[in-house]
């Protein structure tokens, strides 16, 4: 399945590269997945060591330090507010994306949407559009935090 996954990707216009942290992901095999503009995002797909039945695609944001510092200067209720919205958004793009704030909602370091495709369901188009979807995701985090916290120039998270 992974040549075929690498295939479906190259030929749809990513960028695609082995994935290095394997072993920290607990994957058999993946590729680090960057979209193209105008808004570039790197996702990490991979079959789990555990279930050799699906993919999962991974987007993991860091906020900024800029924003995390904007986040902190929030009263906590503020901050939880803020955060909730930052996740509400997300489903609303990706209502099957399992969503987390690591370390809490409260003190944000990063926020991270996993998405889980079946090989039995999997097609080209299902892979693009769920990359596109993650794709939309980053853009609605980065939309969230420009709009609280506008510098007059775009910060990007990394991934």
């Amino acid at each position: 399945m992974a040549d075929k996954v690498l295939k479906w990707l190259v030929e749809s216009g990513f960028k695609v590269e082995k994935l290095t942290e394997v072993q920290t992901l607990r994957a058999k095999w993946g590729y680090r997945v960057t979209t193209p503009p105008p808004i570039p995002t790197t996702i990490a797909i991979f079959e789990p060591q555990d279930y050799s039945d699906r993919l999962l695609l991974l987007l993991g944001i860091n906020i900024a330090p800029e924003h995390r510092m904007g986040i902190l200067r929030m009263d906590r209720s503020k901050r939880l507010s803020f955060m909730s919205r930052v996740i509400l958004d997300i489903l609303r793009i990706c209502p099957t994306c399992r969503v987390g704030v690591q370390p809490s909602m409260i003190e944000p370091q990063s926020i991270v949407a996993t998405l889980i495709l079946f090989y039995e369901n999997l097609t080209k188009s299902s892979l693009v559009n769920s990359l596109v979807m993650l794709s939309n995701v980053y853009t609605s985090v980065l939309a969230n935090f420009w709009s609280e916290f506008p510098t007059g120039r775009e910060t990007y998270m990394t991934m």
